[in-house]
């Protein structure tokens, strides 16, 4: 399946003429992504036997709690460091042209700066990855988290199918923004449903 996979995603961008970039295939959603994404299902599934056995190790436990424990700064915080470090370069060193030799012996160079950029951000943005005490458990109302759903949804949905600029960069942020204020800091909040049994089992809260 990974080699018909690869056949097919190679015909669809030669004769189809799919951009060769799944990056750019992305906004909107093309062909050749559905076919990657086989692509990686079938991996996975191949390799799923032997990275358990990985999994099972000390040291591969500990590399993944500590990359999960910073998953989201790693998600949110990688394409600022990129952008940095290619403004920083064009400033002050020569860009070699993409896709040459000289292009090519740089990357490693430059994926360990974003690494490091990362990682120095993570250091102060994982305290807010670390699940916080909920003392009381407090919900916003089936409206208010419809509203936010939608929301996030819209926006998301706009940048997928035009392609992500300013304007609509500006729309994710109000969109997210006010999704988050609905769902965090709504007044209009209830408490969740808990069965009767459970209630009673339940020591009352201090006064």
């Amino acid at each position: 399946m990974i080699v018909a996979g690869f056949a097919c995603l190679g015909l669809l961008v030669i004769l189809g003429e799919y951009s060769a970039s799944m990056h750019t295939n992305q906004w909107p959603p093309t062909l050749p992504l559905a076919a990657l994404a086989v692509i990686q299902a079938a991996l996975l599934t191949l390799l799923h036997r032997p990275l358990t056995a990985i999994m099972e190790t000390r040291p591969a436990q500990a590399n993944v709690f500590f990359l999960g424990s910073r998953l989201m700064s790693v998600y949110l915080w990688h394409v600022p460091a990129i952008v940095l470090l290619t403004g920083v370069q064009l400033l002050w060193l020569p860009m070699p042209d993409p896709g040459t030799g000289a292009w090519w012996l740089s990357r490693p160079i430059f994926v360990v700066a974003v690494l490091l950029v990362v990682w120095a951000i993570s250091t102060v943005t994982k305290r807010w990855e670390s699940p916080q005490p909920i003392l009381s458990p407090r919900w916003p109302s089936d409206a208010v988290t419809v509203i936010a759903v939608a929301l996030f949804v819209f926006q998301s949905l706009a940048i997928s199918s035009y392609g992500l600029d300013l304007p609509l960069a500006v729309l994710g942020l109000v969109c997210t923004a006010i999704a988050v204020v609905l769902t965090g800091g709504s007044s209009n909040v209830r408490a969740p449903d808990v069965p009767s049994s459970t209630a009673e089992a339940m020591p009352p809260s201090p006064r």
